[in-house]
C-alpha cells in the first residue's frame, strides 16, 4: 500500500510540473504574439 501512495504521490507532482510547463509554454507564446 505504501508503495501505491507513493507512485500516487509521484503521478500528481508530475501531473502539476507537466501542468506548470504548458502554462508557461502558453503564457510565452501569447506574451510574443501580444508584443507584435
Amino acid at each position: 500500500m505504501a508503495q501505491l501512495e507513493f507512485l500516487i504521490g509521484v503521478a500528481i507532482v508530475d501531473g502539476l510540473l507537466l501542468a506548470l510547463i504548458q502554462g508557461l509554454t502558453i503564457v510565452g507564446i501569447i506574451a510574443r504574439n501580444w508584443r507584435k
